[in-house]
């Protein structure tokens, strides 16, 4: 065992979690706000100055945070909205404002249009299954762990606005003739 004649070098233990400079957070928004930055970061946020990328915030940390402020406040948030308020105080104003203005859309049904050709890869998962009946070969099982009561109705619904939403989840690709058909249910 090879043994290093440099000395070890040991950093003193922070006396105080790091933090932002600068003003309290006086606003509701703002102390609602602060949780996300804090688990974007990982660093305590608890002053209003603090800037998202004198902390070590960078564009996919950004995202990360344009994703959870979305789904907290439902104000949709682009990535050029946090550049352009890069402080928790001014994101907190920004977002104030936002809520005063129109609301996200509601999740409407599109109009429906069948794509009349399948893509190359539909094609083959579409031959395979002709081939070989049914399979499991592309289903991607995924559990998820849920917390607090369960609110079966919510979770129903929320299925049910995706189905609708999305044609996809809705296509069905018989055969006609020996040949693929598309369908939307």
């Amino acid at each position: 065992m090879l043994e290093s004649s440099l000395p070890t070098v040991v950093l003193p233990t922070p006396e105080t979690p790091l933090s932002a400079d600068g003003g309290q957070l006086h606003t509701d928004t703002a102390q609602l706000l602060a949780p996300l930055w804090s688990g974007v970061l990982n660093v305590s946020i608890n002053q209003a100055q603090a800037h998202f990328f004198a902390m070590g915030g960078h564009s996919l940390l950004a995202m990360q945070l344009a994703t959870r402020i979305r789904t907290t406040f439902g104000i949709q948030v682009n990535l050029s909205d946090l550049f352009e308020h890069p402080t928790l105080a001014d994101q907190a104003a920004w977002l104030d404002q936002q809520q005063r203005g129109t609301p996200m859309p509601a999740l409407v049904q599109k109009p429906a249009e069948a794509p009349r050709m399948l893509s190359y890869a539909q094609q083959r998962v579409w031959f395979l299954a002709q081939l070989e009946g049914q399979s499991a070969t592309y289903n991607m099982p995924t559990v998820l762990e849920l917390q607090g009561a369960l609110n079966t109705d919510a979770l129903r619904q929320a299925f049910c606005q995706l189905i609708e939403r999305h044609t996809s989840l809705r296509l069905c690709v018989p055969a006609v003739n020996g040949e693929p058909s598309v369908e939307i249910l």
